[in-house]
């Protein structure tokens, strides 16, 4: 059973828990500390594998969680690809909130896997599976439904690296700060792009979710 045993560990249960009120995510408490659960991992293991810049794990809710669950609302439907998932974000929050979901983690790095694996087995996550590939080299026959991708590259790349994946009237999902009208421009013909802003709790910035669909 998880339990919050420490004041610091209150402390980013609160800020977790007002940032999903402001996201509109509905989780249960014992879910939320699971979250924290994650964060907490993450700041040990960056100690000596430097998996973020990011150091503070007040800054890890915001910026890696809350980001991550301002996607939320668009996984619907899955099996869910999450590629470059880094030390796991968008894709844990994610899979932790559509437990009905089966959700794939790829990334090129096995040191950030190897942390993914080890928090996925600390939040008890049964619908989490990872792999240790480039995208490009990826393949899965059956493909996917939605696929999640968080700074990871211009849509133009995503589109290329990640088409070849979508199941039939799948989506791909990218998580940009502010889009430029070249960049949407330079997917071409091929693709139906759109963009919308999200607010993120307690971060400053833009941000955006672009859907691809193939046209």
């Amino acid at each position: 059973m998880l339990r919050i045993m420490t004041t610091s560990d209150t402390q980013l249960l609160n800020r977790l828990t007002a940032g999903l009120a402001q996201l509109e995510v509905p989780l249960a408490a014992r879910e939320a500390q699971r979250l924290v659960v994650l964060v907490q991992l993450l700041a040990r293991w960056n100690k000596a594998y430097n998996l973020t810049a990011i150091k503070e794990p007040v800054e890890m809710i915001d910026k890696h969680v809350l980001d991550s669950l301002s996607l939320h609302r668009y996984v619907t439907s899955g099996p869910v690809l999450d590629v470059g998932t880094g030390g796991g974000f968008p894709g844990l929050p994610l899979a932790l909130c559509s437990p009905e979901l089966a959700f794939t983690l790829l990334d090129s790095h096995a040191k950030k896997l190897r942390f993914v694996n080890q928090a996925a087995a600390a939040m008890a996550l049964g619908n989490v599976t990872t792999m240790h590939s480039r995208v490009e080299h990826f393949d899965a026959p059956a493909g996917f439904a939605t696929i999640t991708s968080r700074a990871f590259a211009s849509l133009r790349q995503i589109a290329d690296w990640c088409g070849h994946l979508l199941a039939p009237g799948g989506k791909l999902l990218a998580m940009k700060g502010h889009v430029a009208e070249q960049e949407l421009a330079e997917l071409g013909a091929g693709w139906h792009a759109k963009a919308e802003p999200v607010v993120v709790p307690f971060v400053d910035g833009v941000r955006h979710i672009v859907t691809l669909t193939p046209a």
